[in-house]
């Protein structure tokens, strides 16, 4: 591959490098391309492994509420709970 570099690159290139064992500019970025090719392909079955066809909540079906189904379970709950409160602020003084 051939690879041509900007006036702006070149300077950081001919800096030695204490992390890489490089002996020149194309063995720099043979290196840097071999490592963002680890990093990608890492990334990509990072990718694979936590994403799913479709979403699990598309499965779910809501169930409509409805005022047949709610009215029982207040006339219930609703004595009790306002008696509950009287108490409380009763207590409270």
């Amino acid at each position: 591959m051939e690879v041509d570099f900007t006036p702006i690159n070149k300077p950081s290139l001919a800096m030695p490098s204490p992390a890489a064992d490089c002996t020149g500019p194309k063995e720099a970025m043979q290196q840097a391309l071999l490592l963002w090719e680890e990093r990608e392909r890492q990334r990509l079955e990072i990718l694979a492994a936590v994403e799913c066809p479709k979403p699990l909540w598309h499965a779910a079906k809501a169930v409509p509420s409805r005022p047949a189904r709610i009215r029982p379970t207040r006339q219930r709950h609703h004595p009790r709970g306002m008696a509950r409160l009287a108490a409380e602020q009763n207590s409270r003084g």
